[in-house]
């Protein structure tokens, strides 16, 4: 079980403003109500080398706005070569994520696409659903899928090579997701800093090959950690 709460406040936005912006402008409040259920058999959080989550959870976000929220998570590993004390290892990553909200779900509760915990190869939130005049404005549907294959690089696996693809769209609802699916192909780096712990450097480099108009796209990105 989980609670989150917010006290928002917009004003003064810029002009012209979209219908979904300005249907939030002024004080609101929100309270989510969360069950979730988790199965998780990973190895290790940071570098998942075996294992799998399955993550599930419902939401009923009340207050100003009232809606339901689900969200699956399900990431699947595989290792198929190893030394012989089990390090160097390479590793075959799947992910999934599905995100559907309830039609009141407010601008700022939407979801977003674009960036390294979502699609690689596009700005934050640059692969997202727009409003007349370029405003992100995001939207009620989420669907990203990814796979990854992680090798080592050195003897001492301080630093390693990542390829992946990421794919996946954020739509206003659920009936237009086939229409805008954005697909990034990339490489990597993964360098290992032993004063920052277990939480690798991630050196990432994607190009986008499908594609939505607006969309803002950027090949590199950075990020401290494995999870996305």
């Amino acid at each position: 079980l989980a609670y989150r709460g917010y006290s928002i406040n917009i004003s003064d936005p810029y002009s012209p403003t979209p219908a979904a912006l300005a249907d939030v402008v002024g004080d609101s409040v929100l309270h989510g109500f969360e069950f979730q259920l988790a199965h998780d058999t990973r190895d290790n959080y940071f570098l998942a080398t075996e294992g799998h989550l399955i993550k599930a959870s419902v939401e009923q976000v009340v207050g100003t706005y009232e809606y339901p929220r689900f969200n699956l998570d399900m990431r699947k590993y595989f290792h198929f070569r190893e030394r012989a004390d089990q390090s160097g290892r390479h590793v075959v990553s799947l992910n999934f994520r599905l995100g559907i909200s309830g039609d009141d779900t407010p601008i700022y509760d939407n979801y977003y696409a674009g960036g390294f915990s979502t699609i690689r190869g596009f700005y934050y939130r640059g692969a997202s659903p727009r409003a007349p005049g370029g405003v992100i404005v995001g939207g009620r549907f989420q669907m990203l899928a990814s796979a990854e294959y992680l090798f080592p690089i050195t003897a001492d696996d301080m630093l390693r090579g990542v390829i992946f693809c990421d794919s996946g769209t954020v739509e206003p609802s659920i009936d237009d997701w086939t229409d805008n699916y954005r697909v990034a192909p990339g490489f990597g780096l993964r360098i290992m800093v032993p004063a920052m712990g277990p939480a690798p450097i991630a050196l990432d480099f994607a190009f986008p090959v499908s594609t939505n108009p607006g969309d803002r796209e950027q090949i590199f990105s950075f990020f401290v950690g494995f999870q996305r």
